[in-house]
């Protein structure tokens, strides 16, 4: 089972995060879950507070703009615009929340978690999550546990590993049932919608082929030589080094030979060094 089965089929996760970086950009990867929900479900609302009105929403989305007046100030009656909207959401509806990160800006960690979980375990609304989490500018690192603690879909997009490859997202699904789906895949983004495969197993062999560049000559590397040459490097083996034990038959037959040979006065201690114990 790859992610676009657990994203895009029934049933569908009550929170799903999703978490990006500068670096890979979820923009794409949200048009696309958009892009499905409107044709499943009748309300599809739009929570915009990253000022992105300017790109292209389809009409049959609900967008509320929270960039303009996120605090309701210009509003006559004062009321906070964002508990307005939550309160007014149909039974049977999706809620896109771009991004967490202003949202926690603007009205702090402890209400935006409350709001989320408050609308999670209402029993009387069938509301589906889908937030976006921009975790490379958060000052506060715990947040992005206590989210995805409280998501049962997080995925995480993830940069390439190799050129040439396509980018990667990590993600943890959790079923109702308690079982927790764990997986890294490979994903592109086609007419289609988002696309998955699994990760091969790393060729390490092949992995450090392709980093090792042309053969490295030590002779490159000093201003001295190194190496020897050919001629050198026999000449080197010929030579008999000092000390160097060697099998020589002449010097068995008449050589020269050292014989060591002990001698009758030879001070020895014949005494035994534990006779004074009592053992």
């Amino acid at each position: 089972m790859l992610l676009p089965d657990l994203l895009f089929k029934p049933p569908y996760s009550k929170f799903i995060l999703i978490e990006d970086t500068i670096e890979v950009r979820s923009t794409d990867f949200l048009t696309s879950i958009i892009n499905h929900r409107v044709k499943h479900f009748k309300h599809v609302h739009y929570f915009v507070f990253e000022g992105r009105l300017g790109q292209k929403v389809r009409p049959d989305v609900k967008v509320h703009d929270f960039c303009s007046d996120i605090k309701g100030w210009l509003k006559k009656d004062g009321k906070n615009r964002l508990d307005e909207v939550i309160s007014e959401l149909s039974r049977v509806s999706v809620v896109i929340i771009d991004s967490l990160v202003h949202v926690i800006n603007e009205y702090g960690f402890h209400q935006t978690y409350k709001w989320i979980n408050e609308l999670i375990q209402n029993k009387g609304i069938e509301i589906q999550i889908i937030a976006v989490l921009h975790r490379d500018i958060l000052e506060e690192r715990n947040v992005v546990r206590y989210l995805e603690h409280l998501s049962t879909f997080v995925i995480s997009l993830e940069p390439k590993f190799l050129r040439g490859n396509n980018f990667r997202v990590l993600y943890k699904y959790k079923k109702s049932s308690g079982k927790v789906i764990k997986s890294l895949e490979e994903f592109w983004i086609d007419r289609d919608g988002v696309k998955t495969k699994p990760i091969d197993k790393i060729d390490v062999k092949r992995l450090m082929e392709g980093s090792i560049g042309e053969e490295v000559i030590p002779d490159q590397l000093t201003t001295f030589k190194i190496s020897l040459e050919e001629h050198e490097r026999k000449e080197k083996d010929k030579l008999v080094l000092p000390f160097h034990p060697t099998y020589n038959p002449q010097k068995e037959e008449g050589g020269v030979q050292i014989v060591y040979h002990l001698d009758e006065n030879d001070d020895w201690d014949e005494e035994d060094p534990d006779d004074d114990l009592d053992i």
